[in-house]
């Protein structure tokens, strides 16, 4: 069997991620209000519910993602592996080479 080490722990992925969706979140309903004078007030209501949803929505997947998700997997190969010595001190090569 092969030896994995395993971390995790993306933090600049993550916090790339949490800041677009704060700009997403703060940005839009910005834009939203600034240049969006002609449009009614429900649609900008729903415009701007909309974008802070959806920028928190990014923001939380981003840092939970970031968490979650494995930076470095790496594992033995396969020939080291085979190499590995079980409980009766031989290798698995030894041991196929003394069936035949």
């Amino acid at each position: 069997m092969s030896r994995e080490s395993i971390r995790f722990g993306g933090g600049r992925l993550a916090l790339i991620g949490v800041f677009a969706g704060v700009a997403i979140a703060l940005g839009l309903p910005w834009l939203v209000l600034v240049y969006g004078q002609h449009l009614g007030a429900t649609v900008l209501t729903i415009i701007i519910i909309a974008s802070l949803l959806m920028g928190g929505l990014i923001a939380l997947v981003a840092a939970f993602f970031g968490a979650v998700i494995p930076t470095v997997v790496e594992s033995k190969p396969a020939e080291q592996a085979l190499e590995a010595k079980p409980a009766s001190g031989k290798t698995l090569s030894q041991n196929s080479e003394a069936k035949d």
